[in-house]
């Protein structure tokens, strides 16, 4: 392999003996005087991206594909108590484990971490395609989703790696947009699979596709080690790795999951489990910001990372934009069923808008971002359409004309895909080369994160509205209970309502949804807070050293 070099400067360097002091004391200016990546070019290229869009793609697939294959799993199981865990244990283990990953990736050789995370991925979609209980299947799900946390962040880092600055953005939206090619096979290759074969091969479909993309990163992907890495052997790197932090870490992190997925709907709010967990969670926190103080340079999320201060404001855009984006996706299609009357695999179809914008979104402003050299006029108005389309959305109404439905959910997808990558950009411009892999997998965990928690308070919104709004009904023989438990379509057909009553119901969960919907408002305009604090920054001019082919 022969490498040959350009001599541009990476960005612009101050003298070493004069300090900034246009900082506040806490905060860092994180200098790389020259960025040098390993640029690799033509066939290989291609192919390389091919690999990871496979993995990416079958990621992004499993969130989506088993929403309608879930009547035949429970069927096959013969139980509906477990359907909570089914997409919770999958989530749970993918948010932990991203600053894990990052670490590893920061730390050890690309090729191994990546395709460690993908063998992980792939034996737990064996285990669930085999699965005989429902136990040993949601045990499949959290085995692969800890996969799914190194293939996530995985392709970025090594986009990082072997192209300039001034390629990336283009290069990354191509792997972001396959989560929203996802969202829209998703879940008709699941409803497919499930009624004409079996639902077993909503998980079979991932164990080919992951073999091809193993098969190229092998042949194909060799890169020399780190200056960080060629530093310390390989024991060496193991001893520093911050276990401590990142055991404190997952466990407070899996405390907060659990209590906002279980407050509210398996337990109040004041029952003890749940007040233990946020205690737990708040020490937790404590404790992990101390050994992050005390680890330095050695943490799993270093302080003159988290200190860094368009870091933390990125990171909080992020949170935003996943805090909305996840919330909508979940509960635009229980519109299309409660109130439409729309099958899964119909509301599936109806959802398409938002999903397709948001891929599109993802492709252009990449492609936009690479040519003019700026990501924060993006990120503003990934704000404003945003915001504008999660208050338009707000409007919703009984018997409303398609244009209007589809038209919003446009609108809000397009700022959803137009910001989606912005943050793991900002990291790449912002970050010296040995930090950016930390970086980037803390923007995916803070957007998974944001996820959590505003799906559940929108959760609390939702049923705390709806059961208040059929008790206000006083219509006889309504039970605001059973209509909760029933399920979003089940108390048309299965609960032997008069028509009057259903009607009544019908109002009941469109005034519901209006009202969780507004949480989906909120904090897509609360986005605009982390995108005034993010430093405006060219990404152009970063020097390269090209891998011969």
């Amino acid at each position: 392999m022969s490498a040959q070099s350009e001599t541009s400067p990476a960005k612009q360097t101050q003298d070493a003996n004069t300090p900034n002091q246009s900082l506040p004391i806490h905060e860092f200016e994180i200098k790389d005087d020259e960025i040098e990546v390993e640029e690799i070019k033509g066939i290989k290229l291609f192919t390389i991206m091919l690999a990871l869009c496979l993995a990416v793609f079958c990621v992004a697939l499993d969130n989506t594909i088993i929403a309608t294959a879930i009547p035949h799993i429970t069927n096959e199981f013969e139980t509906v108590q477990d359907i909570g865990w089914y997409g919770s244990a999958y989530f749970l283990t993918t948010c932990v484990c991203q600053p894990v990953f990052g670490t590893l990736y920061s730390s050890f050789d690309f090729r191994g971490t990546f395709l460690f995370g993908l063998a992980m991925f792939e034996i737990g979609s064996l285990v669930c395609g085999v699965a005989r209980a429902s136990s040993v299947f949601i045990v499949g799900r959290a085995i692969a989703g800890l996969g799914a946390a190194g293939i996530i962040s995985g392709p970025l880092v090594l986009i990082a790696r072997i192209l300039p600055m001034s390629k990336r953005p283009q290069f990354s939206s191509l792997i972001l947009s396959m989560w929203g090619f996802a969202s829209v096979a998703g879940p008709l290759m699941g409803g497919a699979m499930s009624d004409r074969a079996t639902w077993r091969w909503c998980f079979f479909i991932n164990l080919p596709v992951g073999l091809i993309s193993t098969v190229l990163i092998l042949w194909l992907l060799h890169l020399p080690q780190t200056d960080k890495q060629m530093q310390l052997s390989f024991i060496n790197r193991v001893k520093r790795i911050d276990f401590l932090g990142m055991v404190t870490f997952m466990v407070a992190t899996i405390c907060l999951l659990l209590a906002l997925q279980w407050g509210g709907t398996a337990y109040s709010w004041s029952n003890a489990r749940i007040i233990v967990l946020f205690c737990m969670f708040g020490f937790l926190t404590v404790a992990f910001v101390v050994i992050q103080i005390w680890k330095g340079d050695a943490a799993i999320v270093p302080p003159k990372v988290a200190g860094q201060r368009s870091i933390a404001f990125a990171a909080l855009f992020s949170a935003c934009l996943g805090g909305g984006f996840f919330f909508f996706v979940y509960y635009i299609p229980f519109w299309f069923q409660a109130v439409s009357g729309a099958s899964a695999t119909e509301s599936g179809l109806d959802n398409v808008p938002l999903m397709l914008s948001q891929a599109i979104g993802t492709v252009v402003s990449g492609a936009l971002t690479a040519r003019w050299g700026h990501y924060m006029p993006f990120v503003m108005l990934s704000v404003v359409l945003m915001s504008t389309g999660a208050g338009l959305i707000t409007t919703f109404s009984i018997g409303m004309p398609a244009s209007k439905w589809i038209g919003y959910q446009i609108l809000y997808g397009l700022g959803v895909g137009v910001g989606f990558q912005q943050p793991q950009i900002a990291v790449q411009a912002i970050l010296s080369s040995d930090l950016i892999a930390i970086g980037i997998s803390l923007m995916f965990f803070t957007q998974l994160l944001g996820g959590a928690v505003f799906l559940a308070i929108g959760q609390n919104v939702f049923a705390n509205r709806l059961v208040a709004e059929l008790s206000a009904s006083q219509v006889p023989g309504l039970d605001p209970i059973m209509i909760l438990e029933s399920g979003a379509t089940e108390f048309r057909h299965g609960l032997g309502l008069q028509a009057d009553q259903i009607l009544v119901v019908i109002q009941a969960y469109a005034t519901a949804l209006v009202a969780s919907y507004r949480v989906g408002l909120i904090v897509s305009c609360l986005a605009m807070l982390g995108a005034l604090g993010m430093k405006w920054k060219s990404i152009k001019g970063l020097a390269t050293i090209e891998v011969g082919m």
